[in-house]
């Protein structure tokens, strides 16, 4: 979904997008950038017709952008959940080592 501002409302626009890869290129040296798109991609029906090629773009590249986002987040939840999961690990072995050194200890000597 991306946010189209429209005045003082805010839309989400359903968006679905395939296989989409842009690139920006600096076209001169006062810092204006042209798009270079490629890609599928395609609005909801009810909005077809009403953007030109370029606003299409635009929301596709923002579509885009917003799952490589939520993509990055994913993976921050993921690498703590691994490192929470290593410390409960870490926390048994060391209590089985504990429990283990107890056994031998009860152990007659001979």
């Amino acid at each position: 979904m991306f946010d189209l501002d429209q005045g003082n409302e805010t839309k989400a626009i359903p968006v679905e997008v395939r296989d989409f890869s842009f690139t920006v290129v600096r076209e001169d040296p006062f810092g204006f950038y042209k798009v270079k798109y490629k890609g599928d991609y395609e609005l909801s029906p009810e909005l077809k017709g009403r953007f030109t090629e370029m606003e299409k773009a635009v929301i596709a590249i923002n579509t885009f952008v917003e799952g490589v986002e939520r993509w990055e987040a994913e993976q921050v939840e993921a690498a703590e959940e691994i490192d929470n999961l290593q410390d409960a690990i870490e926390e048994k072995e060391k209590e089985l080592a504990e429990a283990n050194a107890e056994v031998e200890a009860m152990k007659p000597k001979d």
